[in-house]
């Protein structure tokens, strides 16, 4: 077994410290690291969405068809024959030319009776 011996602390005095001047020397040139090689890339999956379409106008409407009119034949003749010459008593001709929608007649009679 051992035995301890006594510690005894020693006076320490400091001395004044110097910095000496430290020139560097060039560094030698660092050849250039490899590239990593990239890691497998996977492609994502892509649902497309359901595309609506837009409501279609109806289309213009066809041209009309041509329109045509006939009026017909105006004959503005003119005459009476044979009229009167069977009438008895009170007689009236009238003719209406076309022209006109209305003919106005208007009959007198004057009579002068003697009772015996």
């Amino acid at each position: 077994m051992a035995n301890s011996g006594t510690a005894t602390n020693g006076s320490a005095s400091n001395g004044s410290a110097t910095n000496g001047s430290a020139t560097a020397g060039n560094g030698g040139n660092g050849a250039g690291g490899g590239g990593g090689t990239g890691g497998a890339g996977n492609g994502g999956v892509n649902t497309g969405g359901v595309g609506n379409g837009g409501t279609g106008n109806g289309g213009t409407g066809g041209n009309g068809g041509m329109a045509y009119a006939d009026a017909g034949t105006f004959n503005m003749s003119n005459s009476m024959t044979s009229v009167g010459q069977s009438a008895a008593g009170i007689m009236m001709a009238n003719q209406n030319s076309g022209m006109s929608s209305l003919v106005q007649q208007s009959v007198n009679v004057m009579a002068n009776l003697q009772v015996h």
